[in-house]
């Protein structure tokens, strides 16, 4: 009888407990049968848990229920200091895109400005993003699955994530996450499901977790500061990526990243940083150490040069900063022929890049080769073919770059448009007799003109690298590979030789005229 007793108390209890910090989405008249819309009764026992007094209040979605939602936001701050979340049971988008009712939020499950906030549990949230990724390319915006802007002491462990429609997780604004135990899934060829995107966020962990996506298995943006990710099993995806930075011009910050214990798995890339020409800020002191390689295409890469497609390519005289970059311990099997790129900007070069204990072998056997331009740093233990930009095979040797302006890069671009304008100013007055129509300001355009094109020679033949690369020999001999982008420098100067004859012409010719003029004049005025 008294075991009897102690069991109803310990039961009674336990309700009491449940009710008065548990608010059960089933409680609010959730449905959870998949079919039904549960929007409603998830905003209302949102605001039930956001609005209890006390210690922690949790908003309990149960297991063996299936919950369909349109795009919500659980907006904060909440009286609770501790906001909890228990997911058991899964949650599921609109079956198709026509079927969202609106996603006029950045997200589909949307947290906003709520602290001390915990999603835990075994469930499921199902974005059912096929419908998105089939119409990409006409559909500008696409909700992330799971959006959280301005959560401090953020913590996400043990639910999983499929079919978003875009990012699965996209952490913005918050300090202090801690992000564990999680599976995020999408198909390879479905675009831009990012795993997790991190952007001006502060203090965050990543850890124990498999990533298989369509994109990048974590994505880390500007303003983010100090983040160690580790023991990720990513692929399908394009890597651990910082970036892309800079993209119209926008001044970058990302500093303090640590990767390490990751393995890369069939992935497009490995460890990635890219950045848009003309962009500005830095990228600094970040490590991928102890990596493992499975087949993975572009273990190591660098590009300063990434261009995404349908976007415009700012074409301007900067680049994000890189630097105190290490690259350690990779071990594993790549398709790839370049096993390392380091694609670095022409105008700021990658600075203090370590590489060391690097052992790639391609999956055909054989070792695969390393494509450097304009990086500066050192080399240990590289177990790769060098290009001529790895020069030598000692410890720590130095990598150096050499190559003059490229064609894409900002100076040749804006020499060639300079050249073309004249260019255009020489057919136009070529065809004007000077006697007849032939005067001052056609020919003022036509100084202009050179001077804007003379500004761009000089700028170019002033530039550091250029003045590094010149006098770079081997052999008695200008590598071959210096020679990079100086056939359109070379065509330019002699394309500007000749546009000067032209324009000497016709100043020679307006000078006979204006004096042809001016003595005409003086008769009529004797």
């Amino acid at each position: 009888m008294d075991v009897l007793r102690i069991s109803i108390l310990l039961n009674f209890l336990y309700f009491a407990l449940v009710n008065g910090q548990n608010y059960n989405v089933l409680n609010f008249s959730a449905k959870g049968d998949g079919h039904t819309d549960d929007s409603t009764a998830f905003a209302k026992s949102w605001n039930a848990t956001c609005n209890g007094e006390g210690d922690m209040k949790t908003l309990y979605i149960p297991a063996g229920k299936t919950f369909l939602t349109q795009s919500i936001l659980f907006q904060g701050p909440c009286k609770s200091s501790s906001i909890k979340v228990q997911l058991d049971g899964v949650i599921v988008a609109p079956s198709n895109k026509g079927a969202w009712l609106s996603y006029k939020f950045l997200g589909w499950i949307n947290f906003s400005n709520v602290l001390g906030l915990t999603i835990v549990g075994s469930g499921t949230i199902n974005g059912r993003g096929s419908s998105f990724w089939e119409q990409n390319s006409k559909i500008s915006q696409r909700p992330t699955a799971l959006h959280i802007l301005g959560c401090d002491n953020l913590r996400i462990s043990g639910i999983t994530s499929i079919d978003s429609p875009k990012n699965h997780i996209s952490i913005k604004s918050c300090k202090n996450v801690t992000i564990s135990n999680i599976n995020l899934l999408a198909p390879e060829q479905s675009p831009n499901t990012d795993g997790i995107d991190i952007s001006a966020s502060t203090s965050i962990n990543i850890f124990n977790s498999t990533i298989k996506t369509g994109d990048d298995c974590i994505a880390i943006n500007t303003g983010t500061v100090n983040i160690n990710i580790t023991r990720i099993n990513c692929g399908p995806g394009h890597g651990i990526s910082v970036g892309s930075l800079g993209a119209q011009g926008v001044d970058a910050v990302v500093s303090n990243v640590q990767v390490t214990h990751c393995t890369f798995n069939q992935t497009k890339n490995g460890a990635r940083i890219k950045t848009w020409p003309g962009g500005e800020g830095y990228a600094k002191n970040i490590s991928f150490e102890n990596i493992t390689l499975i087949n993975a295409q572009n273990p190591i890469i660098i590009d300063q040069h990434y261009i995404n497609k349908g976007r415009p390519y700012a074409i301007e005289e900067s680049a994000v900063a890189i630097s105190d970059i290490n690259f350690v311990g990779f071990r594993g099997t790549t398709s790839s022929k370049d096993a390392i790129i380091l694609r670095c900007s022409e105008i700021t070069h990658c600075k203090d890049v370590v590489m060391d204990g690097i052992d790639i072998t391609m999956v055909n056997g054989g070792k695969p080769t390393v494509d450097c331009q304009y990086v500066d740093g050192k080399s240990n233990d590289v177990n790769l073919m060098h290009s001529i930009f790895l020069i030598g095979q000692t410890t720590h040797q130095p990598v150096r770059s050499v190559s003059l302006p490229s064609r894409i890069h900002p100076f040749s671009v804006k020499l060639r448009a300079a050249l073309n304008r004249f260019s255009i100013w020489q057919r136009s007055s070529s065809s004007i007799s000077v006697s007849v129509s032939f005067g001052s300001e056609t020919l003022l355009v036509g100084l202009m003109n050179l001077n804007e094109l003379y500004g761009c020679m000089h700028k170019l033949l002033e530039s550091p690298y250029v003045k590094h690369t010149l006098p770079h020999h081997k052999k008695g001999e200008l590598l071959e590979d210096s020679l990079d982008g100086s056939v359109l420098f070379l065509d330019v100067c002699e394309a500007a030789r000749e546009a000067i004859v032209s324009l000497r012409e016709h100043v020679t010719n307006l000078k006979s005229t204006l004096l042809r003029r001016k003595s005409g004049v003086r008769r009529e005025g004797g």
